[in-house]
Formats: structure tokens, sequence, C-alpha cells
């Protein structure tokens, strides 16, 4: 989901006008009236929503983005809803403030003809690209319904008729010609052959990481298709040049390399859109270290490693910094043949927690249903869709043996239906626990909070309520829970952020007492709070859509906010000495932000600045969306979920190289990058462990295969290495550690 960046929600309605509105609308009862007409929209209650409508609420409400009821049930396919609202005086052409699209288009998004010709019937606006999406969807129902409303220009029935010729789809031209659409000649100026257009086939990266894909046609001509956009059809008209068919204004030109396409510049006549072919692997690559010269970037004195012992408690080890320096972990395995596999030990369920490590002890946690294959859909797709589960889970906590892999205990926490929903994408044990060598502490979201002893005896389970964190655009679309607990002295503390009441608290490790709880008014995320020691002050910073915050670690106080991030954001800040840094890559903005020890008040940035007396630099753009940045050796990599890797100098934010992680393109990452001795591990979904060296370049050193999908950040301790696949844990470990057989 690709938006134009637009200022933030917060601000715009401070611009609001008419003081006796904006004040009738902020009581109670007007404020309960409005949601119970959203709510019951979404919920596709009918009557819920007559009677808000009967109480006097505003038929046209909207949140805080602008959706209004209508919004709800187009988006839904509630035609009965929408029907309603309509003849109750909805707006049919309302526009939301976010995506900046209309209820037609939402309706339309999710082939619910029914609404969309509800809504054209009476007197919808009809965005004119509607016919063209349609087509590329093969909905043609929903293509019928468009072309008889009669809204549809003559010119864009002749660029379906074209698209129509040009796929061989003879029911819409059946459909066009009833519609007194003529044919057309779309014979190419410059005939190829499909052999003549390989060439030009393949994946290539624009700016802002945009990453298209060419496929050449049957018909002589390019398939142009991207991630959440329209596919367009490109035809031939020089050996170098093509047109957009759909779009006739707009003009490709190829650059040719030894007869092969490497990049191509997009013409719109009025904007020029640059664009490389991926990078495959550098010749000569393999698995051996050997085979790299970049020599190693020397240790800064305000990023000195992290790690000084071989635990690893928390996600990313200790404050997420993951960095293990002095652990020596493999750069290369082979899960297939055993070289370097230690142990490989099953976890049944679902989860994408991540292990953690402490003297001869790994831990790690599940989730596990009673209903087989529980569904889970990893890549890059875009889709906001909620899991539909069925039946009881059990919530687990699992101690391994370090040194063979043997389950030592495993105890159940909760079992139950689960209190609220999770996202396709997740698990119900997103969490990575946490432990300080005396305790185990597991987070569960809204199955709760537990405390055990290395042994396995449970002291102490806090209810923290229930977590619903969904859609900021929908809540009714709930994605699950995925902060994890951090410990700091004798502190227990977690990020709640969800869709009302969020909060963060502290809650002592001996008994699970309450130290302190401080409101937040904030959006649901997803991202791990940090600690960030300096100076004589020690405070917890949090990773949100209105505000990146600051508080003071012992009382919960607030010490500073900064605005302007993105609509949803996973990272986990990460801490240097005097800098901490907090990256999102979620429109509206693709932030990182440094921002300096001893920060205190409102430290937003003005409009266009990049730095103020407490925001050292900011860079926007090259924000991360899942994974968690790496701070090492004076440089801050910060990967993407596409698997475009950046690097900026940590003092001053210059970008230093952008490369993509592996070979060739394709791979999703949402796993966070780890490092040690000089090497960075980078954990695909398709379970390809990239390593390589990031000194002033990235040079791959190797491509290890777990043959699983991974979604979890691996450890580091002891000369190993522990990876979570979707079914298994690995101890992968090369020879000469303490561990040796």
């Amino acid at each position: 989901m690709i938006t134009t960046p637009r200022p933030k929600h917060q601000y715009r309605f401070r611009l609001l006008v008419g003081m006796t509105l904006v004040l009738a609308a902020a009581t109670p009862a007007v404020r309960a009236s409005k949601e119970a007409l959203l709510d019951a929209a979404r919920r596709g209650d009918l009557s819920g929503v007559k009677k808000a409508l009967d109480s006097g609420v505003d038929v046209n409400a909207k949140t805080d983005y602008g959706v209004t009821a209508l919004t709800y049930a187009a988006e839904k396919g509630y035609t009965d809803i929408a029907k309603l609202l309509i003849d109750r005086g909805a707006d049919v052409d309302v526009q939301d403030t976010f995506f900046s699209t209309r209820a037609i288009n939402w309706a339309a998004r999710n082939n619910h003809t029914d609404v969309v010709k509800l809504l054209l019937t009476h007197g919808a606006t009809l965005p004119q690209a509607l016919l063209k999406v349609a087509i590329s969807r093969d909905q043609m129902d929903l293509a019928r319904v468009i072309i008889e409303s009669g809204k549809v220009e003559p010119v864009w029935l002749q660029r379906a008729m074209e698209s129509a010729q040009l796929l061989g789809n003879d029911k819409l031209i059946r459909m066009l010609k009833d519609a007194g659409v003529q044919r057309a000649d779309v014979t190419p100026t410059y005939p190829m052959t499909q052999d003549d257009l390989r060439k030009f086939e393949g994946t290539y990266v624009g700016s802002g990481d945009a990453r298209l894909r060419l496929v050449a046609n049957f018909d002589g001509t390019l398939t142009r298709m991207a991630d959440g956009m329209t596919p367009l059809t490109w035809r031939p008209v020089s050996p170098v040049e093509f047109q957009a068919v759909e779009y006739p204004n707009v003009k490709v030109n190829f650059g040719l390399e030894n007869g092969r396409a490497m990049t191509f510049d997009v013409f719109t006549g009025k904007n020029i859109y640059m664009f490389n072919r991926a990078k495959d692997a550098p010749p000569g690559a393999s698995r051996n270290e050997s085979s790299v010269a970049d020599a190693p970037v020397p240790v800064h004195e305000d990023n000195e490693p992290v790690n000084k012992t071989a635990a690893w408690p928390a996600f990313r080890g200790y404050h997420a910094g993951g960095v293990a320096d002095g652990q020596h972990p493999p750069i290369t395995w082979d899960v297939e043949t055993g070289e370097h596999i230690r142990w490989k030990t099953p976890i049944p369920g679902l989860a994408h927690s991540s292990p953690i490590v402490w003297g001869d002890y790994v831990f790690v946690t599940t989730a596990v249903s009673t209903a087989p294959n529980p569904t889970f859909r990893p890549g890059r797709y875009g889709d906001v869709d909620s899991a539909e589960d069925k039946g009881s889970w059990s919530w687990r906590v699992y101690c391994l043996d370090k040194a063979t892999g043997r389950v030592d205990w495993n105890k159940v926490a909760h079992e139950g239906v689960p209190r609220s929903r999770r996202h396709i994408q997740g698990s119900y044990a997103n969490a990575t626990p946490v432990t300080d060598g005396k305790h185990v502490v597991a987070y569960f979201g809204s199955e709760g909070l537990y405390c055990y002893d290395m042994a396995g005896t449970l002291k102490w389970k806090v209810d923290v309520g229930k977590m619903d964190e969904g859609w900021f655009f929908d809540p009714s679309y709930q994605w699950g829970q995925a902060s994890s607990p951090i410990l700091y002295e004798n502190m227990v503390i977690i990020q709640a952020d969800r869709d009302k009441n969020s909060f963060i608290a502290a809650y002592n490790i001996e008994d699970g007492k309450v130290v302190w709880r401080t409101a937040r008014e904030e959006l649901p995320s997803w991202g791990t709070p940090t600690i960030f020691e300096h100076d004589d002050r020690a405070e917890v910073v949090t990773n949100a859509t209105k505000f990146i915050r600051g508080y003071d670690i012992k009382t919960g106080k607030e010490l500073w906010r900064l605005g302007r991030n993105s609509e949803i954001t996973v990272a986990t800040p990460v801490a240097g000495s005097q800098l901490v840094y907090i990256t999102g890559g979620y429109a509206p903005i693709w932030p990182v932000y440094a921002v300096k020890a001893g920060a205190t008040g409102d430290i937003t940035l003005e409009d266009k600045a990049t730095s103020n007396d407490y925001v050292a630099w900011f860079n926007n753009g090259a924000g991360g969306y899942m994974p968690t940045p790496l701070l090492y050796r004076n440089r801050l990599l910060v990967l993407n979920n596409n698997g475009i890797l950046t690097s900026l100098h940590a003092e001053t934010g210059e970008q230093l190289f952008r490369s993509r992680v592996g070979a060739g393109a394709g791979a999703t990452f949402a796993a966070s990058p780890v490092a040690a001795d000089g090497r960075v591990y980078f954990t695909s979904e398709d379970g390809d462990v990239f390593v390589a060296r990031c000194g002033t370049s990235y040079h791959l050193m190797a491509r290890n295969q777990m043959n699983e999908v991974c979604m979890a950040t691996p450890a580091i301790s002891d000369g190993m290495i522990f990876i979570r696949t979707l079914k298994n844990l690995y101890g992968i470990g090369a020879p000469g550690n303490k561990h040796d057989k």
C-alpha cells in the first residue's frame, strides 16, 4: 500500500473551524453514538446502524482518517447497510484523508459489484481508471456494471478495448462492442517476437525501493507488474522504446548492455522515473570467507560491542543491540549434509518469537492450536486480513539444553480460545521472552504476562487486558500483539499499544506488582521498547505512530516526544552511547531519526527541518518497515522488508551505500539482522541466511539455506547461532567451541 505522503491526522483536525460544532461533537453522548454507528457498519449490523441513525447521529460522522459508515459498508460489501446509509443522506463520494480513496474504490477493490452498482445508481463519481483495474483483475461482472453505468469516458472505453484485444478477452470485447465501442488497431509499430522481448524481462529497482517486474507476452508486448499496483501493458515502438497501451503519454526508454536491458526510464510528460535491473550475486561470490577482501571497519568509541558475555537475554540480545562480537558463530553450514548442525529440535505450534540464551539454556515460546494447520501466509503481499482461527490454543514456554537441544522443560502458561485475533502472517506468540538468569518472563498479549524461575516453576502471572491491536484505518482488522518485554534492574517493562487505552508499565520482577503505569494516547504499535542509558540517566524509548517517546525508567514519567512518524511502527529503537535511533517504514513517511541524549519536551522537527537541538539528524526515505536496524561499528544498517539495505553513518546520517541483500531480487525479510566479528547475518522469510561484510560496501560471504520459512531473529552465543524456523529450532556451531562433542 504505497500512498503519497500527507500531513499527519493529528495536525489536520486542529485546523477545523466552527467551534460550536466541534464542542457539540466532543460531548460523550455524541461520541458514543458516532462510535456505535461506525462499529455497527464495520460489523455488518444493520439494526445497529438503524438504531444509531434513529438516535440522531450524523450519517456522515467520520473517524480521524475521514472514514464514514458508508466507507466501511462499501469496503466490506454490506449492500443493505450501504443502501440504508444512502437513503439517510450519506455522501456517496466520501473520500478518506489517508489513502484519498472513495467508497466506490473500496467496494471495487474487494469486488463488491452490488455495492458499486448501488453507488453509481445514486450518483457516485466514477474514477475512470476503475474499469482498467477491473479488467486487469479479470473482474468481468464488475467491468460490466461500470460499462453499463454510462459514466465511462470514450477515451477510457477505447483503452479498455485495446487491452481486451491485446489480452484476447473475447467476453470483454463483446461487452464493449455492445456499448458501441469500435475495435482498435493495436498492431505494434515495431513488431517483436517473444524471444526479442526476453532481453527486457526481469526485476528492476527504482527510487524509494520501488520494485517492478517485466514479463514478455505472446503478442509482442511487455507487462509491467508491481506489488499493489495495476498491471500495465507496454508495446514496442522502436528497438529500445515502449509505449504504455493504457496511458499513451507514458513512454519507456531502455538502456542495453551486451544485448540485455540493464536500465529503463519512464517518461510521464511531467516526471522521469529511473530504474536499474536488480543486481545478481557478485561474480565469484562463494561460501568461503577467504573470497572477501573487505577489511573490518574500526570500532568507534561511541559504539563498543554491546555483548560483554555469552548471554543473549532478550530480543536481539542486550538492549536489542544485536551484536555478539567475540562469540565467533560459523559463517557456513548445511542442514542437508549436517555440516556444523549441532542439533535440531522440533517446536510445535505457530510462533515467531526469537530464541534467547542464558548460560547452558535456550528459551523459546510457542502457541499450539487444537485445530490442524492454522492459517499462516508469509511473504510481501500487503493484505490486512485477520486469521479466522477455530478451536482452543495453548501458550507454552520451552527450555532447551544449549549443547544438545534436549527439551529440559515445557510449561503451559495458558489454554483457551484466543481473546483477540491475529494477522494471517502473524502468530499468537510473536513476543520474544526475556531473562536475567534468575527469571524467565514470557508475554502473550491478551493471554497475559508470565514469570518462571530457571527450573520452570511459575512465580506469578498478570492479566494485562485484551490487546486489540489492529489496522489504524479499520480496527475491525485485528493483527495481534508483537512487542516483547524487557528487563531493567528489578523491573519487567512492557509497551501495550492497542486500539484503546494504550499504556506502558513496569512490574516488579519478584511478585508481578505494578511499579508504575503510564497511559499513552497512542495507536497500536508492534515494536519493543528499548533502554537508553547515558550520562546519569536511564530512559525507556518507544516507537509508535503519534509520537516516539522517552520515559524516565524509574517513574514512567514522559521526558520527551517526537512527532511525524509512520502510521504503522514495528521496528525497535536502537541505542548507542549518546544517540538513539528510531525508524519507520509505512506511509506517510519512511523516517530514520537520531535523537540525542538528554532530550526534553516536544522535540518534533519543524517542517522541512532535518535537525534541531535534540534531533541530531533525520532521513526521510531510508526507514525500514519490519526489521529492527543494526548499529554496528559506527554504521546504522537499515534493512527493509523488501531486502534493500541502506548503510548510514551513525553520527551524521550520511548514506554510505545501498544494496540488495542476497542474490537477485524477490526475498522478503521479517527477521532483524544480527552481527558478530565483522559479519552481519540477514535471515529471509524463505529461509536463506545471508552472511555479509558491511564495511564501505556490501560483500556477500555466504548463503545458508534452512529449507523452511524463517520469521524469527537468530540468537548468538558461545560460538553458536540459534535459528528458529517455522517448525524447528537449530543449534549451529563450528568445531572448536566448548560445546564440541
